[in-house]
């Protein structure tokens, strides 16, 4: 797992993140929920692929932890892939 401050992405646009991480074959996690889905959205209309999204509200550090462990935990990489999910 990597964060975008960790690896001097953090002023790159949202479309440069999905970039990044389609490049890398990594599944995006985001709170940015609107943004991201237009983003996804768009990226379906130009049949661009992604290895994914996950989107969430802004929740506690335990809950967000608890359930994006129980989505990569029944999910598997080609579920995943191209799909954007909610938290």
């Amino acid at each position: 797992m990597l964060s975008a401050h960790e690896i001097g992405n953090w002023g790159l646009t949202d479309v440069e993140q999905l970039t990044f991480a389609a490049g890398e074959g990594r599944v995006l996690f985001t709170f940015n929920t609107a943004d991201y889905v237009k983003v996804h959205l768009d990226w379906l209309e130009q049949g661009r692929g992604h290895a994914g999204i996950i989107v969430s509200n802004q929740l506690h550090l335990s809950q967000t932890t608890r359930r994006l462990l129980s989505v990569l935990n029944r999910v598997t990489a080609d579920e995943m892939r191209g799909q954007i999910r909610w938290l």
